[in-house]
């Protein structure tokens, strides 16, 4: 792949990121932490902090798997912060 394609993409997906993600400052979660064998959704995972970082949203305040989501301890993180879902195989293969 072309570095020109791969800078275009790196653009288009920073445009989304910086429209939908929290603003800097912000608390939020980001659930559905990839604690399995597949190396895909870990990447995916990598790829969904350092473009949270880029635009400035920062480090999740609080995460968890798909199977331990804690009420109290994500209301504590992130009293009225936002919760964002890790893409993936999660979401349907198809």
């Amino acid at each position: 792949m072309s570095d020109d394609v791969i800078a275009a993409q790196r653009a288009a997906l920073g445009d989304l990121y910086r429209r939908h993600a929290p603003p800097p400052g912000t608390r939020y979660a980001l659930v559905d932490f990839p604690d399995h064998p597949n190396v895909g959704d870990s990447a995916i995972w990598l790829g969904e902090i350092a473009m949270l970082r880029d635009v400035g949203a920062g480090a999740p305040a609080y995460v968890c798997r798909w199977d331990d989501f804690d009420e109290a301890a994500f209301r504590a993180a992130c009293p009225t912060g936002s919760i964002l879902i890790h893409g993936g195989g999660n979401l349907g293969d198809i």
